[in-house]
């Protein structure tokens, strides 16, 4: 990095949507640092998706370069800055693997459901909550093995962590220990609110192409459930009894329901199901958007962090049906953490759908999550302001990256 022209690298981990997410937050960066340039390794793929639908909106300072994969070169002795686009809560429990590991041995069967107290950070958690690889599932994984050389490496060789979160949502206990195990952490979240040219309202509404926000305009406030698990990895699009089961409990909910699922997986749904009158099946909807409208009062979610920070940033009370990696430590924290106490129990059962929708939307359950939600939505919505906390260490990270600090 030359100190005349800083030139800043940005590679993203080479998982589901965890380049989609870091691509926010380097626009975000290289509009608050027009002097810099910023480089975005990427894959072909998502070079020449990413290309095509922000080639209008995209800073000059930013580019792509096209590579197979991308791998650290610590020969190089540049300033290294993380970013963490998952659940926090996981991260923790990454760094924490060995004590987890010892503590818990070969017992993670039977103590299940035994909370994590010895563990500071980690009290509001079970044993079944941990990511696999932890303390049951395959330990020997390529993913594994990529996350334990991670918690390894990150304490000790980066000069900062970037987070997807904003000062004042997590637990005290959490944020105390992140920043006991870590270099400086810095909230700059929630990523889909970064300041950069193109990211409004008016450019995401123009990308909704399946009419979903018309049809949301013809219902009341807060009527609609809205349902998605994930765009870049569908866990309920590969698991069809789920998939119909989900299905069945938003035919009988008596709501009206939007549910963003892939067309693959179209031919997997009950038959009639797509004739039903209050619902609409989309394969993509532009989902900060959908969620922020007022007629969605409910959202069932895979508790992937990217959803659950869209749906605190809207003030929307969920129900989760976490599947793996950071994904039940999420629904953990939105259920008893946060106190909205709506997990999806697995397996996922049309009783259970039935009985979560209605108490969302209508419930006195429901209102009180509501009105929470709200509170948090006010203070997400705060983060960017010229004061806010997230505005603030976005600003910090900048110099950190342009070799200011």
């Amino acid at each position: 990095m030359s100190a005349a022209v800083p030139h800043v690298v940005v590679i993203a981990f080479p998982f589901a949507s965890h380049a989609v997410k870091l691509f926010r937050l380097a626009r975000a960066l290289a509009a608050a640092a027009p002097a810099a340039t910023f480089s975005f390794l990427s894959t072909a793929a998502l070079l020449k998706e990413q290309q095509k639908k922000h080639e209008d909106t995209l800073v000059t300072n930013l580019r792509f370069v096209e590579v197979p994969d991308a791998k650290a070169a610590a020969e190089v002795e540049a300033p290294w800055v993380a970013v963490w686009t998952g659940g926090p809560s996981a991260l923790l429990a990454h760094l924490r693997a060995d004590a987890l590991r010892d503590d818990v041995g070969d017992k993670a069967a039977s103590r299940a459901d035994e909370l994590l107290t010895s563990h500071p950070g980690l009290g509001s958690y079970r044993v079944r909550d941990l990511p696999n690889g932890i303390v049951s599932g395959d330990m020997n994984s390529p993913i594994v093995s990529l996350f334990r050389r991670i918690a390894e490496h990150l304490p000790r060789a980066a000069t900062a962590v970037a987070f997807n979160t904003f000062p004042g949502l997590l637990p005290d206990d959490l944020t105390a220990a992140l920043a006991t195990e870590l270099p400086e952490c810095l909230p700059v979240g929630p990523f889909h609110l970064l300041p950069f040219p193109g990211n409004d309202d008016t450019v995401e509404t123009s990308a909704d192409p399946h009419g979903c926000l018309d049809w949301l305009d013809r219902h009341p406030a807060r009527a609609v459930a809205y349902a998605s698990f994930g765009t870049v990895v569908t866990a309920v699009a590969g698991n069809p009894e789920e998939l119909r089961e989900l299905a069945a409990g938003l035919g009988s909910s008596g709501a009206p329901f939007l549910w963003s699922l892939p067309k693959e997986s179209w031919p997997q749904l009950p038959p009639g199901f797509l004739d039903l009158e209050r619902g609409k099946v989309v394969p993509w909807a532009p989902q900060a958007a959908v969620l922020r409208h007022a007629s969605v009062g409910a959202f069932v979610t895979h508790a992937g962090w990217a959803s659950v920070l869209e749906g605190v940033s809207a003030g929307v009370p969920m129900a989760c049906r976490p599947f793996f990696t950071d994904q039940k430590m999420n629904a953990q924290l939105v259920a008893r953490v946060w106190g909205f106490d709506t997990v999806l129990e697995e397996p996922m059962k049309r009783e259970a759908v039935a009985e979560a929708v209605p108490l969302l939307l209508a419930g006195d359950q429901g209102i009180r999550m509501w009105e929470k939600m709200q509170e948090m939505q006010r203070i997400a919505a705060s983060a960017f302001a010229p004061d806010g906390g997230s505005r603030e260490n976005l600003d910090k990270l900048v110099k950190i990256v342009c070799g200011e600090l």
